[in-house]
């Protein structure tokens, strides 16, 4: 059932759309005209106009109502129905407001039946209405369903964006009705990139929020979220309660999606009792309720959890049948996240049956539904945000030439001015000896010229001003964005307690990125009684490194995580390969992004360090240091296309050794009296010196001789370096 766990992470995403449109005053327009009856006693025709108009915002304010209710209640076809009605009836008076509430309601609609390309659609039509009413509340609703889109098609980077630039607007509203969507959805986030304590951190500030407004549909919902947490923790008597609790919640106000919900988590929960049967009528039942209320894609998830189940029951061909059927459903309704691991049991199927064939074609369908997945994923991302950051840099460019020439005009008109005064002024001198009156005429017509110049000046002066003011506003939006994808990108890095429960707590990481964000990264996981620590500098720094450095967090995920592949010269092999196929990259292309790694798999059993490095070497201490260099390529890239074969060095140790693996910025950075490179030499010698420090003294000396050799100087590039403690008690966990 760990295979279909983040599938119900995704799916809670969507409770966050219930309410749409909040209460909000008729709009009345009053069309002026004669108000006295006409010949035949009739009201005159403006009023009439008016009455009618009143009478259909009213009508139209009622609808969005009426839908938001069945909505709440499951009741997708007629929510469905009422959003269509709601939008012709705006469009025929030019009512903006209620077609942009029309359309976000078919949206929403249109996600919790599983219609994510068409939702997406109708919700991207409603987002410059709602921009051009200037209205934060409706433009709050619009991104936080946006994002649910998003990360329900599997494309979570995306849709953790929305959430955060929602949450922005949220956060400066009077009445913030979605702060604990927001809340909801960003632990949740952080439970599918496991971690914990911030899932825990966001979900119990959506609760207390839902509690302090007594809102007990919003808690039980919450309370089904509460309890994943728990058992991503595993901590599964406490996911009980809670998971019971929201049952009861759900069950209490009639939230028929919450209870599916409920239901399915508390089947994954007994089934790791290996409670089978127990856990297939929980997962029926909920089945039966989204099939009653049209749920088309809890009825696939729930189809794939019921053949599931029956895998581990040796029930085969109910299991085949279960699936077949969320396989056909999934592909219909495009939930590609669903189809993939639907497709990965029904391969496990054939095989566990025999039947070889058919497990291999399926294994096949997985594999290209999953590249499918994340290239399409990838790609989008990383378009979008190149595009944003190439256009605001071209602007800013733009805005710097235009004030250039300006003041260069305004230098020319000053000097010219001048001239033509001293002109003035010498005439005057020269006049005076032939008649006085002449020369007070002069003197005064050069006062006025004096004048009007200083009130061009003046005038040019505010000019100059006014572009600053511009060009400071351009800045400082730019500098946001990048602030913001900061945020994504810490997201992905691992969190400190997850290392410090894989390596213990001797360890330290010394992350300097020269810009907001950087282009070296660390990952680490724990497979197979094996710890596999990397650390990877790509192409660049700044934006176009971070870029990079999402593939590579993504591609290492795949290998590692997913593959449970563990030798370091069979992670760099397949990551060479993929970042090739990402990027599109062939021995024409002249194409050489990719990135310089040091891949270290540590096997506690047998007291080995396995190295890989491509383009990186890292140091060992046991009693003297030593440089363990890596492989003469880097990943990815045009270059030495047909004839990389990356190696693996093992160290075999009986005791006490310190790991140090590092990028080139430590090194590389200029400084000192005569502003040289620190050079490796430097650092051979420096980490010689601090051997009898523990590891956090190790850092804080690493990072003090960094910034006494910088300096003043600006810094070069990103700095990576991470030391690891590798003792007899740690080998042997």
């Amino acid at each position: 059932m760990g295979k279909l766990h983040h599938l119900a992470l995704v799916i809670c995403f969507v409770f966050s759309a219930h309410t749409l449109v909040h209460a909000q005053k008729n709009q009345q327009i009053r069309i002026v005209a004669n108000t006295k009856p006409n010949s035949v006693g009739q009201q005159p025709e403006g009023t009439m106009k008016s009455l009618i108009y009143d009478a259909d915002t009213s009508k139209i304010n009622s609808l969005l109502a009426k839908g938001n209710v069945c909505l709440l209640k499951g009741q997708l076809k007629e929510a469905l129905s009422v959003a269509k009605a709601t939008q012709r009836y705006s469009s025929v008076i030019n009512y903006k407001k209620g077609l942009a509430g029309g359309l976000m309601l078919q949206g929403v609609v249109l996600n919790r039946t599983g219609i994510y390309d068409s939702a997406l659609l109708v919700l991207n039509q409603s987002l410059p209405l709602v921009r051009e009413l200037n209205d934060s509340v409706l433009l709050s609703n619009v991104l936080i369903n946006m994002g649910n889109a998003y990360v329900y098609q599997g494309k979570h980077a995306t849709g953790l964006d929305y959430f955060f630039k929602g949450l922005a607007i949220e956060e400066k509203l009077p009445v913030q009705n979605n702060l604990f969507k927001y809340f909801n959805n960003i632990g949740l986030m952080f439970t599918y990139q496991k971690d914990c304590p911030k899932a825990l951190e966001y979900t119990k500030k959506a609760i207390d929020l839902a509690e302090k407004n007594k809102d007990r549909e919003k808690v039980g919902t919450l309370y089904n979220n509460l309890g994943l947490i728990y058992m991503q923790m595993e901590k599964n008597d406490s996911a009980f309660v809670a998971l019971q609790k929201a049952l009861q919640l759900s069950e209490a106000v009639g939230d028929k999606y919450t209870m599916t919900l409920c239901l399915s988590n508390l089947a994954e929960l007994v089934t790791l009792r290996k409670q089978y049967e127990q856990a297939f009528q929980y997962n029926y039942r909920s089945y039966e309720i989204s099939k009653a209320e049209g749920y088309s894609d809890l009825v696939a998830f729930d189809l794939v959890t019921m053949g599931n189940i029956r895998i581990e029951q040796g029930r085969y061909n109910e299991a085949e049948k279960y699936l077949l059927e969320g396989y056909t459903l999934s592909k219909e309704i495009n939930a590609k996240v669903i189809t993939k691991d639907c497709l990965f049991l029904v391969a496990i199927l054939y095989q566990k049956k025999g039947d070889y064939r058919n497990a291999y074609d399926y294994f096949k369908l997985y594999s290209e539904a999953k590249d499918s997945l994340l290239n399409q994923d990838n790609s989008k991302l990383i378009t979008e945000m190149n595009t944003k950051y190439t256009t605001e840099k071209k602007e800013k460019e733009i805005e710097l030439l235009k004030k250039n020439k300006e003041i260069q005009n305004l230098d020319l008109n000053r000097k010219k001015i001048e001239l033509n005064t001293q002109r003035v002024i010498t005439a005057s001198v020269l006049a005076s000896f032939l008649l006085l009156m002449i020369v007070a005429g002069l003197l005064f017509n050069s006062y006025r010229l004096k004048k009007k110049a200083n009130v061009q000046l003046q005038e040019a002066f505010n000019l100059i001003e006014e572009k600053n003011n511009v060009i400071e506003k351009s800045s400082l939006m730019i500098t946001d964005s990048i602030t913001y994808a900061k945020r994504i990108q810490d997201a992905v890095l691992p969190a400190s307690k997850e290392i410090a429960d894989m390596l213990s707590d001797d360890f330290f990481i010394l992350y300097k990125p020269s810009q907001i964000v950087s282009g070296d990264f660390y990952w680490c996981s724990s497979q197979q009684q094996k710890i596999i620590f990397v650390v990877a500098d790509c192409t660049g720094h700044g934006v176009p490194g971070a870029f990079m450095s999402m593939i590579g967090n993504t591609l290492l995920n795949e290998i590692v995580n997913e593959r449970k592949i563990t030798s370091p010269d069979e992670i760099a092999k397949l990551l060479d390969q993929k970042i090739i196929h990402a990027l599109h990259q062939h021995s024409e292309s002249g194409q050489y992004d990719g990135m310089d790694i040091s891949i270290c798999c540590i096997d506690k059993e047998k007291k080995e360090v396995h190295f890989t490095g491509a383009h990186h070497s890292m140091y060992i201490y046991d009693e003297h240091l030593q440089k363990i260099k890596g492989d003469p390529y880097s990943i990815g890239g045009a270059q030495h296309l047909n004839s990389k074969k990356f190696t693996s060095r093992i160290i075999t140790y009986k005791k006490n050794i310190r790991l140090y693996l590092l990028t080139d910025g430590y090194c590389d950075q200029s400084g000192g009296e005569e502003r040289k490179r620190f050079t490796s030499r430097k650092f051979e010698n420096l980490l010689e010196e601090i051997q009898g420090r523990d590891m956090m003294q190790q850092q804080l000396q690493l990072e003090a001789t960094f910034d006494e050799w910088k300096g003043s100087t600006n810094q070069r590039d990103d700095v990576l370096v991470v030391g690891i403690a590798v003792n007899d008690e740690h080998a042997g966990a």
